[in-house]
């Protein structure tokens, strides 16, 4: 057993401040050790003895830990291969293991990694399971601004590995010193910081160990963000190994950088970080870490204000002390104050509201950190609009004048009541069309509220033409209401006025032209204009950049519809998740709440459409969660199609008394925002019905199928509304899946075939197209049309390979369906080509289509008069729908049934034959119409098992 070198009580803090010393450049590392607070003043002479030993010491046993089985192994050596990588240079060493430099032994591919290696003497217990806690959590990680994994493994020797993305690069704190960063620049910098903190808070995942070692900045100054060794997840987690996880984390946390509750066992919440980032970002601002002036409590943090010295400020852009402290006093001794609060209930909720006061400060407006009289107030007002007011005047003005503060909030409160009492006196001048009283052509109680707003729209301008900032606000919020009504062309009509306008007042760079450049967008996407909508994007994209807004709300929302657009493309899955992934990030760092609500749930879909339902749940979750937090909104539109998404994930996540909950909860957002006319009440309900007929719940599932068929307008898949016109495709393709589901396929096909050649003639995305399609081929397929269906389906699995679904449980299922369509057509080997294409897919080894692929070669084997395999076959499909993710398909289940029955006939056992044979009937018959081919292949069945067991 290799010797602590310390006390074993305080080996923690020793082997956390022993990894921050050696991230220091050696000559740096004296000063560190004199400058360590009084607290740490036990282990100082045991770290002073380690960091003077000779650098040509022969071993390194002073990192070791606590032996927990075997002793340490030789340290690893440049040239050594650990699994496919060969190590090159040692790039650190802590108390948990080495990092090298490294590249894969064949060079594929040729790139420099950075190996994490663990000291084998570790590899046992809870130290172990944090090495794969790290792997996990990481593996789920997609950021910029995170170091990403690229490989993990265990070499020969059973050593494991984590191969990670290397940054060449200086930790923050370094990088600012060197390149001597003033406080503006260091902000920004920081930013990328909150963006990938406030990521992985939104994956559930709490850091734990958040400091300047761990955020490395590249030479073109883009952050990383690294080590997750101790990461919380903060979803609900009631084993053991998690609290013994915990407890270890809790205990390697760097003490200077971790939070109170941190230190003393305390519940672990994202509130540690938030005071983590406090720590790093108050030491890139001071040079020194908060210190509490009551150490027995550790209450009343120091100001940063009164920490800055003389030498770490000539590294802030060259100031001396005195203008470090005096740029610091006000807001940012506040900001950090509120994150360093011991009370995590007291500090920023968020990293979001964090960055948000950091942003609000740096504009001079009031952060939520503090809060400040009329004279400050003033001061912010002139420093935001220094060319506007004349900052020497109105400055001077408002520090001679003791009441000047109080003068011009009064002014403004002025102003802004008489602009309230003018936007009043308009909107009761609206509503007084409906008094009765008032002569009219029109009875007053028959007057809607939409026929009151499109009679006073044209107001506006005329009456608000001495305040054209009020007449932009209004044009604004009426056509916004006229969209949400679906009047298009109001909308249209109002929001060029208003961009007109704002072009006018504000210029072409300003925000309020920008957005609603940005809105316009949208309505291009609502008329199908994409070509136009891609133009305008490419434009806004430059003038967002000039007017030096590339880190702001705006570009937020132009990440958002590039996600979008991208999301209406074939082939460009990835490029869509790096869009969202980026209005997500700057969303979180703003206060756009609903904005972030719609990025979320875009995500979700489009993890829905990959397979990957976790994720998609999560982000769904996300939104749904969040959208309680502004109830004053009411986004209920995003919260409906959230919860939407939320079921279709819930649904393969085999989670399906949850999916019909979400869905529920959808319909009735659908019907009391919307109404029952509207379309997305219509899928909704569509999506809702369709899962309960495939739960076998077939006539409440029809009741409500009658319910919403009958209010789509016959022309809706033509109509130039896209949302309507998709909305009818979605909802009418969830009916005929279920007619196809019950064996009317004639039914189904008649139903289909309008809104396939609807679609093509106006324009409809492929994806929506390719969905129309399969469900088509489907049809033809239930109506035994067997070349309809193979034409129809090898059309769309084409189309869909295109659009890049190659892994897809669409496309699977497209490759079953078209096997059963050649199996019909007695193409014996090219069905077996899709069964087996659909049986490839490893991520799919427990769906609906493998299972329905497996019944289609018990089905061939059946032709080929090999009934053991066929049993085979059949019996591992059932076993493959017993455990399938997402829902059971009664309908295939008695099909497979009925298949074993036929098999086992062949083999002689009449009994369970039978017994199969009608258990099979009984399903279909309640199930399937008195058409269905499934149910008359069942009754033959059955009928041959009768005639069979009554003539032994």
């Amino acid at each position: 057993m290799t010797r602590l070198p310390c006390p074993p009580e305080l080996w923690p803090a020793f082997s956390a401040l022993l990894d921050e010393a050696l991230d220091l450049p050696e000559a740096q590392r004296r000063a560190w050790l004199a400058g360590l607070a009084d607290e740490h003043a036990a282990v100082r002479p045991w770290l002073d003895k380690v960091l003077n030993q000779p650098s040509t010491a022969p071993d390194s046993r002073f990192l070791d830990a606590p032996t927990v089985s075997e002793p340490p192994l030789p340290d690893f050596v440049a040239g050594q291969q650990v699994g496919p990588y060969l190590l090159e240079a040692l790039l650190g060493r802590g108390g948990m293991g080495e990092v090298w430099l490294a590249i894969r032994a064949d060079r594929t591919p040729n790139r420099k990694v950075a190996l994490k290696l663990p000291y084998a003497y570790l590899l046992a217990g809870v130290q172990r399971k944090r090495f794969e806690r790290e792997r996990d959590i990481l593996a789920g990680l997609s950021h910029p601004n995170i170091a990403q994994l690229y490989d993990a493994g265990v070499a020969d020797d059973r050593h494991p590995y984590l191969s990670m993305e290397w940054v060449d690069g200086l930790t923050i704190g370094h990088y600012c010193r060197e390149h001597c960063l003033g406080i503006a620049e260091r902000l920004v910098l920081f930013r990328q910081v909150f963006d990938a903190v406030g990521y992985a808070h939104a994956q559930l995942i709490a850091h734990r160990d958040l400091k300047p070692s761990n955020i490395l900045v590249t030479r073109d100054g883009h952050v990383k963000l690294l080590d997750f060794g101790i990461a919380k997840l903060l979803a609900a987690d009631r084993s053991g190994e998690a609290t013994e996880l915990t407890q270890a984390g809790g205990r390697a946390a760097t003490p200077d950088y971790a939070a109170p509750e941190q230190l003393s066992g305390g519940t672990i919440t994202t509130a540690v970080d938030i005071y983590a980032l406090g720590v790093v970002l108050y030491e890139l601002l001071t040079g020194a870490r908060p210190r509490p002036v009551d150490r027995s409590t550790g209450a009343h943090m120091r100001l940063a204000s009164t920490q800055a010295g003389a030498i770490h400020a000539e590294s802030v852009g060259g100031l001396d002390a005195r203008r470090l402290r005096r740029a610091l006093n006000g807001d940012l001794d506040a900001i950090l104050a509120k994150a360093l609060e011991i009370n995590p209930g007291r500090r920023y909720r968020s990293v979001i509201e964090f960055a948000a006061d950091i942003e609000r400060s740096r504009e001079n407006r009031p952060i939520s950190a503090r809060h400040i009289g009329p004279l400050t107030l003033t001061i912010k007002f002139v420093q935001r609009h220094t060319l506007g007011v004349g900052l020497g005047g109105a400055l001077a003005a408002a520090l001679l004048i003791g009441s000047a503060g109080v003068t011009w909030q009064s002014i403004r409160a002025q102003h802004e009541a008489e602009r309230a009492t003018r936007i009043k006196d308009f909107l009761v001048d609206m509503f007084r069309a409906s008094d009765p009283e008032i002569a009219s052509d029109q009875p007053r109680g028959e007057i809607t509220a939409r026929e009151l707003l499109d009679q006073n729209a044209g107001r506006i301008e005329k009456q608000f033409a001495d305040d054209p900032q009020t007449a932009i606000d209004l044009l604004g919020v009426t056509a916004e209401i006229f969209y949400n009504l679906g009047e298009m062309d109001r909308y249209q009509a109002l929001r060029h006025r208003y961009t007109e306008l704002a072009l006018r007042e504000y210029g072409p760079l300003d925000t309020h032209y920008l957005s609603g450049e940005l809105d316009d967008i949208g309505a291009e996407v609502d008329r199908g204009d994409i070509d136009i909508a891609r133009r305008k994007l490419a434009e806004i994209d430059r003038e967002l950049t000039k007017a030096g807004l590339d880190h702001s709300i705006l570009r937020a929302q132009w990440w958002w519809w590039r996600g979008h657009l991208l999301g209406r493309e074939s082939g460009q899955r990835s490029e869509q998740r790096e869009a969202l992934d980026k209005a997500i990030a700057l969303f979180e760092q703003f206060p756009s709440t609903q904005n972030l609500l719609a990025a979320l749930t875009e995500r979700g879909y489009l993890s829905n459409s990959q397979l990957h339902y976790a994720n998609a749940s999560a982000d769904f979750r996300h939104a749904i969660d969040l959208s309680r937090s502004i109830p004053q909104l009411r986004p209920d539109a995003i919260v409906q199609q959230a919860y939407n998404g939320l079921a279709l994930a819930r649904t393969y996540l085999g989670d399906v008394d949850g999916a019909l909950e979400a869905y529920d909860r959808a319909s009735q957002l659908a019907l009391k925002t919307f109404g029952a006319d509207n379309w997305r009440y219509w899928t909704a309900v569509a999506n809702h019905a369709r899962l309960l007929h495939q739960r076998g719940e077939r006539e409440a599932a029809d009741r409500m199928f009658e319910q919403i068929i009958a209010k789509i307008p016959e022309d809706a898949a033509s109509s130039p509304d896209i949302n309507l016109s998709v909305g009818a495709m979605i909802a009418r393709t969830q009916y005929a899946r279920s007619l196809i589901d019950e064996g009317r396929g004639e039914d189904a096909a008649s139903l289909l075939r309008a809104d396939v050649q609807s679609g093509a003639q106006h324009g409809r995305t492929q994806r929506d197209l390719n969905r129309i399609e399969l469900a088509l081929g489907d049809a033809y397929l239930a109506a035994d049309d067997f070349e309809d269906a193979r034409k129809t389906l090898t059309e769309a699995i084409h189309n869909m390979s295109l659009d890049g679904d190659a892994a897809s449980s669409e496309l699977l299922y497209a490759h079953e369906r078209l096997g059963r369509a050649l199996l019909g057509l007695n193409q014996t080997q090219a069905a077996k080509r899709e069964f087996d294409a659909v049986l490839d897919d490893q991520q799919q080894s427990t769906s609906l289509s493998t299972a329905r692929a497996l019944g289609g070669l018990a089905e061939l084997s059946l032709q080929e008069h090999q009934p053991d395999q066929a049993l085979q076959q059949s019996r591992k499909a059932s076993e493959v729908l017993s455990r399938a993710t997402g829902i059971y398909s009664i309908h295939v289940g008695a099909t497979l049934l009925r298949i074993q029955a036929e098999a086992l006939l062949t083999l002689g056992d009449r009994q369970t034959a039978l017994q199969l044979a009608s258990s099979a009937e009984t399903a279909l018959a309640r199930y399937c119409a008195p058409q269905s081919a499934d149910l008359a292949a069942a009754r033959r069945t059955l009928a041959a098992a009768r005639s069979a067991h009554t003539s032994r």
